[in-house]
């Protein structure tokens, strides 16, 4: 996943918490540049502020969403709401 986010420069994920807390765990995640990811959204669960505060190291100028409903249509209104918030 890692080499794919650094080959493809994704800019933004969208994890439920436990696979983020594993993503995070990986031995392997400093070998790649993750510099292109700006938006982490979670659902599904609360964050929890420790993991918050491992994905801020991770991804210092990351931007983050949470939902208790981790469903396409929640994933995509916090989504333009951010869009709305710079464009305008």
């Amino acid at each position: 996943m890692f080499s794919l986010i650094e080959r493809e420069k994704i800019s933004h994920l969208e994890l439920v918490p436990t696979l983020l807390i594993r993503l995070l765990n990986e031995s392997l995640l400093k070998e790649y540049n993750l510099s292109s990811v700006r938006i982490v959204n979670t659902g599904g669960q609360k964050l929890q502020p420790e993991v918050k505060r491992s994905t801020e190291e991770l991804i210092p100028f990351h931007s983050d969403a949470q939902s208790s409903d981790h469903s396409t249509s929640s994933i995509l209104s916090q989504y333009l709401r951010r869009i709305r918030h710079h464009c305008f």
